[in-house]
C-alpha cells in the first residue's frame, strides 16, 4: 500500500524544480512524484473500509493518517518544497510498514516495503554512506522479524484477509521494482545516447565534430575501395568570420556559425556527412558523387546565403562562403584528398572570397569556378 519511497530521491537534489521552467528531467521526476503521492494516497484510502470490515479500527486509522500524511506531502510538492515532502514520503512508508507488521504480524507483508529503500539508497547515496544505512536497515530489518515472529499481532485480522493483504503487498512491490527498474534503464539508454552526442557531435552547431567525421570518412572510403564510385568533399569557410566576431562579439560569430549549420544541414542528403571541421569551416563529404555534382551542391549553398542575412542587434549581417572543392582520386587517402579542397579554398580567399574553387587532383587539369558576387 505504499508506492512513493522509491521515487523519492529523484527530486531530491532539486528543493524547487519548477515545471514550468525547470529541465526536462526534474519536470519529469517532479510529475512522477506527484502521481505516485496521489494513487499511494488513495490506495491507503480504500484499505479503509477493508480495515473496518475486518474490525481492525486500528489499522484503518492507521491508513487515514498516511492519507493524510500524503496530502500534506503533495501540497508541499505543489509549493516547490521537494525535500520535506520527500523526507515526509519516506517517514510515512517506513512507519507505515513498521507498524502494520505489528497490527498485522509478519505474514501481512507489509515488510516488503523496507526492500524498496535498498536500490533508492544504493542509487542516490555515496557508497560508504549507503552500505552503511543499508546495514541499518537490515538490522531493523532483522530485529522487526524476530518481535514480528515472537508477538502476537496487536490487530489480527481473519487468515483470508491476510493472505490477500499479503498478496497485495507483494504484487505493489513486484510491480514498483518493475516499474522503476525500466525507468532507471530507460534514463540509463538516454544518458547513453547522450553521451554518444556529446562525443560525436559539435555542441554548439548540432553538426558532427572532426573526430567521428574522420573515422566515417574511413568507412566513406572503404566502401568505395571496394565498390568503386566518386567520394567527393566541399570544405567551406565563412568569409570574414574573424571582423564580424571581433565588431559584433563572439555571440554573433556563434549565431552564424548556428545559422549557416541549419543552412547547410537543410540542402545535404541523408547519406551525406555534414561536419564542423574547425572553427568557421565546415566539411561535406559526398558519397556516389562526382565532382561536377559537389560543385552543384555548393552552388546551391552559396546561393540560399545569399538570399539571406542574420539580424544582430540593430544590423543586418550578409554572410557568404568560400568552397575548395575535391574528388578523391584512386589510391588516395582521404586526409590527402580533403587537403586538395583545403589549398583550392584558400586559392579562393586569395581571389577574393566568395568563390568556389574545384580541384579536380593531379590526373585532371584544375577548374576554378569564380562565384564571387
Amino acid at each position: 500500500m505504499k508506492t512513493a519511497s522509491a521515487t523519492a530521491d529523484q527530486s531530491s537534489q532539486a528543493d524547487a524544480p519548477d515545471p514550468a521552467r525547470g529541465s526536462a528531467i526534474a519536470k519529469n521526476n517532479w510529475l512522477v512524484l506527484a502521481r505516485i503521492i496521489i494513487v499511494a494516497g488513495l490506495d491507503d484510502l480504500l484499505f479503509v473500509p477493508f480495515f473496518l470490515l475486518e474490525h481492525s479500527r486500528a489499522q484503518a486509522a492507521m491508513n487515514l493518517c498516511s492519507a493524510g500524511l500524503y496530502a500534506l506531502s503533495y501540497n508541499l510538492l505543489k509549493r516547490r518544497h521537494n525535500r520535506p515532502a520527500i523526507m515526509l514520503i519516506w517517514a510515512e512508508v517506513f512507519g507505515h510498514a513498521t507498524i502494520g507488521t505489528l497490527l498485522s504480524g509478519w505474514e501481512s507483508g507489509y515488510y516488503y516495503y523496507f526492500l524498496m529503500f535498498v536500490p533508492t539508497v544504493a542509487i542516490s547515496l555515496p557508497r560508504q554512506r549507503a552500505i552503511i544505512l543499508i546495514g541499518c536497515l537490515w538490522a531493523y530489518f532483522i530485529a522487526l522479524m524476530i518481535l514480528g515472529a515472537t508477538l502476537h499481532p496487536l490487530a489480527p485480522i481473519n487468515h483470508t484477509a491476510l493472505l490477500f493483504l499479503q498478496g497485495y503487498n507483494v504484487t505493489v512491490l513486484i510491480g514498483m521494482v518493475t516499474y522503476f527498474t525500466l525507468m532507471y534503464r530507460r534514463l540509463a539508454i538516454s544518458a547513453e545516447q547522450k553521451l554518444k552526442r556529446l562525443a560525436t557531435t559539435d555542441p554548439l552547431t548540432g553538426l558532427f565534430n572532426r573526430r567521428s567525421t574522420v573515422e566515417m570518412a574511413a568507412n566513406c572510403v572503404a566502401a568505395v575501395t571496394r565498390g568503386g564510385g566518386d567520394l567527393s568533399f566541399i570544405l567551406a569557410d565563412i568569409d570574414h568570420f574573424k571582423s564580424i566576431n571581433d565588431k559584433f562579439g563572439h555571440s554573433a560569430g556563434d549565431a552564424i556559425l548556428t545559422a549557416v549549420a541549419a543552412k547547410l544541414r537543410e540542402l545535404v542528403r541523408a547519406q551525406d556527412v555534414l561536419a564542423r571541421w574547425g572553427g568557421e569551416e565546415f566539411l561535406v563529404i559526398l558519397p556516389d558523387t562526382p565532382i561536377e555534382g559537389a560543385a552543384e551542391l555548393a552552388t546551391r549553398f552559396q546561393e540560399s546565403l545569399t538570399a539571406f542575412n542574420l539580424q544582430i542587434g540593430e544590423h543586418r549581417v550578409s554572410i557568404s562562403l568560400t568552397m575548395g572543392v575535391s574528388t578523391r582520386a584512386p589510391g588516395e587517402s582521404f586526409d590527402a584528398a580533403v587537403a586538395r579542397a583545403d589549398q583550392a579554398l584558400y586559392r579562393g580567399k586569395e581571389l577574393g572570397r566568395n568563390r568556389i574553387i574545384l580541384d579536380t587532383g593531379n590526373t585532371a587539369p584544375r577548374q576554378d569556378k569564380d562565384t564571387a558576387a
